[in-house]
């Protein structure tokens, strides 16, 4: 008996754990609805936690967590059940409620009592909490959906400034209810064809000529019109499609490309984004092997474009990989250069050909401005640094010709970017391509 109730209970603050907390709330959804009566769930997170245990240790952590798993017992009665979902996160049910008002008090009570000053090891803490509320059987039927409304009115707080609390409202209701509607027809348009790959021209600035494509996402979807990869990437990722959808891209541009090929065009550079999630798995390296040789390409007209958050996962793996796929041939880009923080040893030593500057770093910058001179000064400066290094430059985000005219000064090798030309369709952009024999339409600074 006192084994298993051990396990009932987590460990530090005494409070149930989240898989007691759950079956206790199982229970308390089936008397609510025996007795049609409404209770509330308290998703409660604490702010500037990870500062206290980055700060004083986490000897002073832990005694937090306990001093606020005692401030939540004594917030609520007898009946109510307080659990530790892990870390930070603590969930309170509050059981037999005639209206949400009064679950709001004791949220309003709890984020107070998190305010006053908390004394630890000699030291005085401050924290504050951020507090969710969902109502049975309004915002959920169900364990998962009771938790999973009162976490998203948490983090609408979170996203509000934090300190405070939130009954779930109509306004995140709905905000979920597209989501998911969105969830579901990003699946639909998956099995269904409705996504397509678009191509758009990146240009060698030593003789003003196309060198190749970065490949986009398109989705053309009847409710939704055209979608673009910022919207689809993050919800393909919380759904569990984005690995199938990298690995459809994969082979999507490759028969793309070895098509162009087959027709007589002359090759040129695909360039796909790497998700993380592609990146890190087993099969990656051998997945870009297999589409080489399956559409029979020319290693060096592939190029990856990888982004300094993926790298810095794990360097020392990433820099395996990485050194892996330069064996086989292919190209390696390093996208959004100077938007993230990868060591200057790591970027010296890692085998990447070419260095993106990010396009946030370029825009806006126009004639006879001064505040975009620290701009332009960064920019500059990366640039220097990349050839430093032996790496060619590409700039994206080109817009204006006077952006043009300033990466071509800088000694830029490469473009990308509105002014050169819209992502485009496969067909459109079949025009940019050149035959063997003939000549074909140059992409335009102008």
């Amino acid at each position: 008996k006192t084994k298993t109730k051990r396990a009932q209970y987590d460990p530090l603050t005494k409070l149930l754990n989240r898989s007691s907390f759950s079956s206790r709330l199982k229970d308390i959804i089936t008397k609510s609805i025996a007795k049609k009566a409404k209770f509330g769930v308290l998703f409660v997170d604490l702010d500037k936690f990870k500062y206290v245990n980055d700060t004083y240790g986490h000897d002073v952590g832990d005694e937090l967590l306990k001093q606020v798993a005692n401030i939540l017992r004594s917030s609520v009665r007898q009946g109510d059940v307080v659990g530790r979902l892990g870390g930070d996160e603590f969930l309170i049910a509050i059981t037999d409620l005639k209206s949400p008002k009064a679950a709001e008090l004791v949220a309003d009570k709890i984020v107070r009592a998190l305010n006053s000053p908390f004394k630890i090891m000699s030291k005085e803490i401050n924290i504050s909490g951020s507090v969710g509320i969902s109502m049975f059987p309004d915002d959920g039927k169900n364990v998962e959906e009771l938790i999973k409304s009162a976490d998203a009115s948490m983090y609408s707080v979170k996203n509000s400034g934090k300190n405070s609390y939130e009954l779930k409202n109509h306004e995140i209701r709905a905000k979920e209810e597209r989501k998911d509607r969105f969830e579901k027809l990003l699946r639909f348009g998956f099995d269904n064809n409705e996504i397509e790959l678009y191509y758009q021209p990146q240009i060698q600035y030593s003789d003003k000529k196309l060198r190749g494509f970065e490949v986009l996402l398109r989705w053309k979807n009847a409710e939704l019109g055209v979608v673009t990869p910022d919207e689809i990437l993050p919800v393909a990722n919380a759904t569990g499609l984005l690995l199938p959808l990298d690995r459809w891209v994969l082979r999507e541009a490759s028969y793309q490309l070895a098509s162009w090929f087959r027709k007589g065009y002359k090759p040129v550079k695909i360039a796909m984004n790497v998700s993380e999630i592609q990146f890190q798995h087993s099969e990656f390296v051998s997945n870009i092997a297999s589409a080489i040789e399956d559409f029979d390409l020319n290693p060096d007209w592939l190029e990856l474009e990888i982004t300094e958050t993926v790298l810095l996962r794990d360097l020392r793996k990433s820099k395996e990989v990485l050194t892996e796929l330069s064996e086989l041939g292919i190209g390696l880009v390093l996208d959004n250069f100077g938007n993230g923080f990868l060591p200057i040893e790591a970027l010296q030593k890692m085998p990447l050909s070419i260095l993106k500057i990010d396009r946030s770093l370029i825009k806006g910058i126009a004639p006879g401005q001064k505040d975009m001179e620290d701009k332009y000064k960064l920019v500059e400066v990366l640039g220097d640094l990349g050839h430093k290094f032996g790496k060619q430059i590409m700039i994206s985000g080109i817009e204006t010709k006077y952006q043009h005219n300033l990466a071509e000064k800088l000694g830029f090798e490469m473009g990308q970017g509105y002014l050169y030309s819209r992502p485009l369709d496969a067909k459109r952009a079949q025009a940019y391509l050149k035959p063997i024999k003939a000549r074909a339409p140059q992409a335009t600074t102008r």
